[in-house]
């Protein structure tokens, strides 16, 4: 091979030889034109044209996400609504709860991107459709992208969460429990539109307009959210584990209304046709609150959902809406390594024409092992849900179980 300075040409077969021969020649005559000071300035050219980025400007594009692999054992059958007795059918298997990618850059000063998909979490996912995606396909959760306008305003524009209660917008990867709290679980779904927000001093606020319940027929969805450090500075993680030192205090304050009128073909929250013009409120107040103070952590929040809104169960049933659902719970870090935590969830949600046949509690504990922080962490959690129907059978008690779970979350 030839080298000059630092630039090698392999001639290893006859084909090479010619090639490079000839790319040789012109360089090797350079020789008598360029000094010896000149030479390390082609070096240096050379190697700032190999690290170019592709595009001017822009930093990425940088790939992130998680994985959350368990296991569970659910030792009560009603729990899919199949018609058996308690105990005659007993669930019990290995799952994903979520497996997400995202990427995200920038591609000019002040212009930045993010498009984010997941395989399993398909309440998270963005469809155009009252049907979710299928588990294990995939579907859009963010597709947006952002503006920065003098450090005091940022502009979103696309498929996003507005704004909502704490418990819907972390990461899933960085969340005490196995799940979502019932509330995170219901807000943290995605719509299409255009989202401002900024920050002043330790106030964070966000406006959003999105396409809403009827998509592009009419109207708007409009939301708006407040949350204020009272003490030190909240974290983007649930627990105490990669909290900021010290004491830690934040509220927040969010409405959406998503007022509109049904159209032909449009469901009720009952699963029962809606009547074309009829009007649908949908207004949300919610509100939670944050405290960490070294080693503990204690959390609540609350929603006020009008009756054309709200709180449908997991497995997805109908539901008598105008409910007010909250949750709270507290955890504790001890070792630097092992956090323990309760949550409470109460559902107050009801099936139209029965109004407890689902109002259920639900009591979760959970205790993390962390490896590597919320990055590699073992989750164990025992979730206990109590119904208060009189229904004979397990089919009447949706809701009611009592589920054992081990999680590997990883993140990356």
């Amino acid at each position: 091979s030839l080298s000059l300075s630092g630039l090698s040409l392999g001639v290893h077969n006859p084909m090479n030889k010619f090639v490079f021969s000839a790319l040789a020649a012109p360089l090797i005559s350079a020789t008598g034109l360029a000094s010896d000071t000149e030479w390390p300035e082609l070096d240096r050219e050379l190697a700032a044209l190999s690290n170019a980025p592709l595009t001017q400007d822009s930093g990425g594009p940088y790939l992130g996400g998680w994985l959350i692999g368990v296991f569970d054992y659910n030792a009560d059958a009603e729990i899919g609504g199949t018609g058996a007795d308690k105990g005659d059918l007993t669930d019990v298997g290995f799952g994903i709860r979520s497996a997400r990618l995202n990427v995200a850059g920038s591609v000019a000063e002040n212009y930045g991107y993010k498009i984010g998909f997941d395989f399993f979490e398909t309440n998270e996912m963005y469809s155009t459709s009252s049907t979710p995606p299928t588990p294990g396909t995939a579907g859009i959760t963010d597709a947006y992208g952002t503006v920065a306008i003098q450090d005091v305003l940022n502009v979103k524009m696309g498929i996003f969460n507005g704004p909502c209660l704490r418990s819907a917008r972390l990461d899933r990867n960085k969340t005490l429990f196995l799940d979502r709290s019932y509330l995170g679980y219901q807000q943290a779904d995605r719509d299409v539109g255009l989202a401002l927000d900024g920050d002043f001093d330790r106030v964070h606020w966000e406006l959003a307009a999105t396409n809403g319940f009827d998509g592009r027929t009419d109207g708007f969805g409009w939301a708006v959210g407040v949350d204020v450090d009272i003490l030190g500075e909240m974290s983007d993680v649930e627990g105490a584990w990669g909290a900021q030192e010290g004491t830690n205090l934040n509220i927040g304050l969010y409405y959406s209304d998503d007022t509109s009128d049904y159209h032909a073909g449009d469901l009720l929250p009952d699963g029962s046709p809606a009547t074309p013009g009829q009007s649908r409120d949908a207004a949300t107040l919610s509100a939670d609150a944050t405290l960490v103070a070294g080693a503990f952590t204690v959390f609540a929040e609350v929603a006020d959902y009008d009756k054309g809104v709200g709180a449908m169960l997991p497995d997805g049933t109908g539901t008598d809406l105008n409910n007010t659902p909250w949750s709270a719970g507290l955890a504790y870090l001890f070792g630097e390594v092992y956090e323990v935590a309760f949550r409470y969830d109460d559902l107050d949600v009801g099936q139209t024409g029965n109004p407890v046949l689902y109002d259920t509690k639900r009591y979760n504990f959970g205790i993390n092992r962390y490896i590597a922080g919320h990055d590699v962490k073992w989750q164990l959690q025992f979730a206990f849900g109590d119904s208060k129907s009189s229904a004979s059978s397990s089919a009447g008690k949706i809701g009611e179980h009592s589920i054992f779970s081990i999680g590997l979350a990883l993140g990356f």
